[in-house]
Parts: C-alpha cells; structure tokens; sequence
C-alpha cells in the first residue's frame, strides 16, 4: 500500500480501522481507512515498537536511544514521556491506561495513567519484548540468551519462568492464558 520502508512495527485497532506502523530510522505512518492510505506522522527516531488500546484513540511508540511517545488522538500528535534509553518494546491494557515498556540493558517500567508517569521495575537486562492481557494484569517479557519473566500483578512484581534461550519476541492471548 504504500513505498518500500524499513517498517517494524504495526497496531490496529481491535475493529482493523485504525493502523499505526512504526518505521526504524523513519517516521510514525497511520491510516484511519483499514491501511488503504498512509499519512507521516511524528519526527524520524528510530522506532522499534507501537501499541495501542482496542479502539485506537490511545497509542504509545518506543524508540532506541529516544524517549517513550504517547499520542491520544488516534496518532495525530505525539508527545514525549520517560527518560531516554534504547526502548525495544511497549504494550498496553484494551483500555489503554495500564502500559509496560522494556528496554535493551535497561529495566522494564510500567505506567498506570495511560503512559504519562513511568515507574522502574526490574533490574538491568537485554530485554527485547513485551506482551500482556487484555486488563494488563498478566505480563511476560523475554530478553536475549535468558529465560522468559511473567507478572501477574499489572508489572508490579517479575518472576522468572521457563527454561533459559535465545528469545526474542513474545505474544499472549487476551485472557493471558495462551503464551507464545
């Protein structure tokens, strides 16, 4: 749909209207038409990954050496949260007020007021990605050449689960029950 770009991320809302896709050393691209159109968005970082609430108002865009990105008018205008690190991934809560974020040799941080206060929650590690239940309650994480790490009270608290490998991206299912 639209021109060759280094694309690496991608959210939709839960109906498919609304795409948000993030582009590595590029812009932040949105179409509000099932990803027939595409409109530039936010400043060129390099973004590594995007998440949003179920009806596409709420978004949150992570980047390598930048900020964490908070938009809530459906990708339209971006504004910058948290302290800078390498941000390798972000996921929010359908509702979107519950979000987590890792980071590659840093810590994983969670917010509970859609994405405008960030807190530090684990100790320093490769983490890479991040996936969580629909309410946010349970979360898992993974991080290179380590085991995979679940919280089943909103990111508050971490355990690691699993035997340890090369991991680099996880998903869950709504209820958080089925994990990949």
């Amino acid at each position: 749909r639209t021109t060759l770009r280094n694309w690496n991320s991608i959210a939709m809302s839960s109906d498919g209207r609304i795409q948000t896709a993030t582009v590595y050393n590029g812009n932040i691209w949105t179409s509000y038409d099932y990803g027939v159109t595409w409109t530039s968005r936010a400043t060129s970082r390099d973004w590594r990954s995007i998440a949003m609430s179920s009806d596409g108002k709420i978004q949150t865009a992570v980047a390598e050496s930048s900020n964490i990105w908070t938009s809530y008018d459906y990708g339209v205008t971006w504004t910058s949260r948290a302290t800078s690190q390498n941000w390798y991934g972000i996921a929010m809560s359908s509702d979107g007020r519950i979000q987590t974020a890792v980071a590659a040799g840093g810590n994983i941080w969670t917010s509970y007021d859609y994405g405008v206060t960030w807190t530090s929650r684990t100790t320093l590690r490769n983490w890479l990605s991040i996936a969580m239940s629909s309410d946010g309650r349970i979360q898992a994480a993974v991080f290179g050449s380590g085991n995979i790490w679940a919280s089943y009270d909103y990111g508050v608290t971490w355990t690691s689960r699993a035997t340890s490998r090369s991991w680099y991206s996880i998903a869950m299912s709504s209820d958080g029950r089925i994990q990949a």
